[in-house]
């Protein structure tokens, strides 16, 4: 298997042959970014709201290590928090 786990602002692209020794490109993370529904619907719940496609109109993704002034409400867990740490997880089979 290759598993990919991203949570920030980087990219992970699997590079594959194909036909004729060609190269294919998948991509293997997508960008987390606070107008995307899911990352917005959370942003809104913890208490933040999004401005010019950013966090509380300053941070332009909302999965992240640190940034930790956007991870206060104590109301929250984790993976609620406005930006979260929690990474997204893409499994491939290897062949």
């Amino acid at each position: 298997m290759i598993i990919c786990a991203n949570a920030g602002d980087s990219r992970s692209v699997l590079a594959k042959k194909g036909k004729k020794e060609e190269i294919i490109t998948e991509p293997l993370s997508e960008d987390h970014k606070p107008e995307n529904e899911e990352e917005y619907k959370r942003i809104i719940a913890a208490g933040g709201h999004v401005e010019e496609n950013r966090v509380n109109g300053n941070l332009a993704l909302s999965r992240a290590l640190g940034d930790f002034e956007y991870k206060q409400n104590k109301q929250k867990n984790y993976k609620e928090q406005m930006v979260t740490c929690l990474p997204e997880i893409k499994k491939k089979v290897r062949s």
